[in-house]
């Protein structure tokens, strides 16, 4: 998400008593108020109505690729059936034994149930998301990648102390290596989202 407003300058409060560096608005979208609100340890309104629309967002792709997921254990077990059904002795071994038409339906109910059970843990962790407490990590910043040869994917990771934040997109033009910072953030299971973030002096 990207925000068109100018980065707010470094200030001064009386929640953060040393200068700060407010982060680029241009890729993590927060403002000078949303800053103030974490330094306090509170989530403003904004930021709140961001988590319920994120988990809106992982519910809405859960909901719209179970039919994808279910079209392809329909597409499988039908598959299955014009096999066995192209010919007559594949026919009658079909119709001959149970155990295999019983395997059929076991194989569909099995993957039925995966998709629900998929849908529902993905409802679940979207609601752990928008509950997400916010937590604070601070310290010197190490950028890192990797590449997936498998995917083609590179992903690049910002790393402070325990904490690493990855993505898709090079981080070095937001984040600079060695330098400090204060990251206020939200985890829930495997989403760790960044809420804002400040350069402080080491």
């Amino acid at each position: 998400m990207t925000s068109k407003k100018k980065p707010a300058g470094s200030t001064r409060t009386a929640e953060s008593p040393e200068e700060f560096k407010a982060g680029s608005l241009g890729i993590f979208e927060f403002t000078t108020e949303d800053l103030r609100a974490n330094q306090r340890g509170q989530l403003s309104d904004r930021q709140r109505g961001w988590l319920h629309s994120t988990r809106r967002g992982i519910q809405s792709c859960s909901m719209a690729s179970a039919p994808i997921a279910l079209g392809f254990v329909l597409l499988g077990l039908v598959i299955m059936l014009v096999l066995y059904l192209q010919n007559e002795d594949t026919r009658a071994a079909l119709f001959a034994n149970p155990e295999i038409l019983l395997a059929l339906a076991g194989a569909g109910v099995i993957g039925v149930a995966a998709i629900v059970l998929s849908v529902f843990l993905a409802r679940r962790q979207a609601a752990a998301v928008s509950r997400a407490g916010l937590m604070v990590v601070q310290g010197p910043i190490r950028l890192d990648r990797d590449f997936s040869p498998g995917s083609g994917i590179t992903s690049y990771h910002v790393l402070i102390g325990a904490r690493k934040f990855s993505y898709t997109d090079d981080m070095s033009d937001t984040f600079h290596e060695g330098r400090t910072y204060r990251i206020f953030f939200c985890q829930s299971g495997p989403y760790k989202l960044i809420m804002s973030y400040e350069q402080v002096d080491a």
